[in-house]
């Protein structure tokens, strides 16, 4: 069975941080992480596999701006 065409390879990611993610990182296993608020991919290294911060085109970490607290 094949998904439709239409399906987003990464539904829980949203399309503004696909646009924003840098080359060579698996947005197929991104997640937002709640510890940090921050995007993160599971690199295959030869070893193990590796959660690793989700990064811009020029290396910034791709986070979410939480709001102030009261």
């Amino acid at each position: 069975m094949t998904e439709p065409q239409d399906a987003s390879p990464t539904p829980s990611i949203p399309e503004e941080v696909i646009a924003i993610a840098g080359p060579n990182q698996d947005l197929m296993s991104a997640f937002l992480r709640p510890e940090d608020s921050c995007y993160w991919y599971m690199h295959n290294g030869p070893v193990e596999k590796t959660p690793l911060p989700l990064r811009t085109a020029d290396n910034r970490p791709i986070c979410i701006q939480q709001p102030a607290e009261a």
